[in-house]
Order: structure tokens, then C-alpha cells, then sequence
């Protein structure tokens, strides 16, 4: 990490309580080490100012999803709103990550439900 991430990573701690003691004002232990992981996720995947946001779920018909797509690394704020925004219109299960560019994921999606109705089960979806 960088001095400024570590900076900005120290004002999050610090406004949250006093986290040398584990005492916390608002949010928990998991909230500082969700954005401690997310902050040290992005700037392993950034090359060249750029990182892939990858996202992959299934909907309530049954249709399983995938898409990525490569943007300017995000500041942390705005990397936690993309995945709460994911997670918010969720479906279904789902999951969001950040990750190199070149391993950003292709748009792609397959109906669970029709391909088991083709394939003579229509009464058991296999994901």
C-alpha cells in the first residue's frame, strides 16, 4: 500500500473509534477488514490505471450469468458502492470482484431452466 492509502486508511479507523482497541463507534472489526482487503484487492489487480470489475450471479428464473468489464481503478469508496450496488439488484446469488484487466470476464449467460427442460429433467435445475 501506499503512504496515501495507508493515510487514508488510518482516517477510516480513526472515525470509526478507537480501533487500537477494538472498540468501535459505528461498523464492526469485519466492516475495517472488508475495506482493508478491498483496498489491498485493487491495488494488486490495477496495472496501468486500469482493473477489471468482474461480476457473476444467477437470477430467480434460473438464468446464470457472467460480465466484466475494464475501468480506471475506482477509489475505495466508489470500489465498495460498485459491488453494494451488485449486491443491492441482486437476484439471486451473487458475487463481485475486482481483478487484473486482462482476467476481466466475458458477457455471457446461460438458462439453467431450458437446458434442463431440454435435457428431459425439467423437475431438477443442476447449477
Amino acid at each position: 500500500m501506499t503512504k496515501k492509502e495507508l493515510k487514508t486508511l488510518y482516517k477510516i479507523m480513526a472515525r470509526n473509534g478507537d480501533w487500537r482497541k477494538g472498540k468501535f463507534s459505528c461498523g464492526s472489526n469485519w466492516a475495517i477488514a472488508d475495506r482493508v482487503k478491498l483496498a489491498a484487492d485493487l491495488a494488486a489487480a490495477d496495472v496501468e490505471g486500469k482493473v477489471a470489475f468482474n461480476v457473476t450471479g444467477m437470477d430467480c428464473d434460473c438464468v446464470k450469468g457472467w460480465y466484466g468489464k475494464v475501468i480506471p481503478t475506482p477509489t475505495l469508496f466508489a470500489a465498495q458502492r460498485m459491488i453494494n450496488i451488485e449486491y443491492d439488484h441482486a437476484e439471486g446469488p451473487v458475487s463481485a470482484w475486482f481483478d487484473k484487466p486482462e482476467n476481466a470476464q466475458a458477457n455471457e449467460s446461460r438458462d439453467l431452466a431450458l437446458e434442463a427442460f431440454e435435457d428431459g429433467h425439467p423437475w431438477v435445475v443442476f447449477a
